[in-house]
């Protein structure tokens, strides 16, 4: 098959080949290489690619598998590997998730994702929101799992993180949050609110893990059905106090059709 001599748009999976294939393409040229053994990331497509337009804020990255697809903006993907080297200094990022099954049940998890999912957790609903979060951060930037919730270990009993991997060569941790409204509009009161509860509990859980379990930084990863609640997140993030955000990378993931993580 062919190289295609743009990036591939969303919902043309169909049309890919079934073995891995990663395309970068710039403009109107392309370059195929032979698929990476990845035992996280398992099958997939990842293309790095222009849509028409050879500007750097809307080239794009596509991960595109056969049960979920991952939109982007290539500029940001980049940011990840600097912000999680800096120490100094927080940041934020977004992109966008498609699912292709109508159940958790249907999707091709990695085996760091059915760790999370088979080990015991501290209860809660939000064991298919950790799950497709790791898988996100593997697909996306190559994460690994290191550790997860109940396998952390702390100084004394305190706000826990859900799970570390090693992301660019540094332990990080990950505390994974949903942010959504069932009734009525999600407001910059409730961003704020979610985010500064979530990023309490990163600096906490940060201060007090066991050092052997430690990381470098913590990402929150916020996972949204809406666009709208990505965009009021993201300006809030920057209205907060810097010491709960300056150690801390928000990745935000909206989702279309996947309501099975709400």
């Amino acid at each position: 098959m062919a190289a295609p001599t743009r990036a591939v748009p969303s919902r043309v999976a169909s049309s890919l080949p079934s073995v891995p294939i990663t395309t970068v393409a710039t403009g109107s040229s392309a370059i195929s290489t032979a698929p990476t053994a990845n035992a996280e990331v398992g099958f997939c497509s990842v293309f790095h690619g222009a849509s028409g337009c050879t500007a750097p804020e809307a080239r794009r990255c596509y991960v595109l598998r056969p049960d979920f697809e991952i939109i982007s903006p290539l500029q940001e993907s980049g940011n990840v590997a600097s912000l999680v080297h800096d120490v100094h200094n927080g940041g934020q990022v977004k992109h966008r998730l498609y699912a292709r099954v109508a159940c958790p049940e249907s999707v091709c998890w990695s085996a760091g994702a059915c760790r999370i999912r088979d080990l015991p957790n501290a209860g809660g609903n939000s064991m298919w929101s950790e799950v497709l979060s790791f898988e996100v951060l593997s697909a996306l930037f190559g994460a690994r799992l290191v550790r997860t919730e109940m396998e952390l270990e702390y100084e004394w009993p305190c706000k826990i993180t859900d799970y570390s991997v090693r992301l660019y060569d540094h332990p990080i941790g990950v505390s994974v949050t949903r942010a959504i409204k069932f009734r009525g509009m999600f407001t910059d009161d409730d961003a704020l609110a979610l985010l500064s509860k979530k990023l309490y509990g990163v600096t906490v859980s940060s201060k007090y893990v066991l050092e052997s379990h430690g990381w470098h930084k913590q990402i929150l990863h916020v996972l949204t059905p809406h666009e709208y609640i990505a965009d009021v997140l993201r300006c809030c993030f920057d209205r907060l106090d810097a010491e709960l955000r300056t150690n801390t990378v928000m990745i935000v993931t909206v989702t279309d059709n996947a309501d099975w993580i709400f």
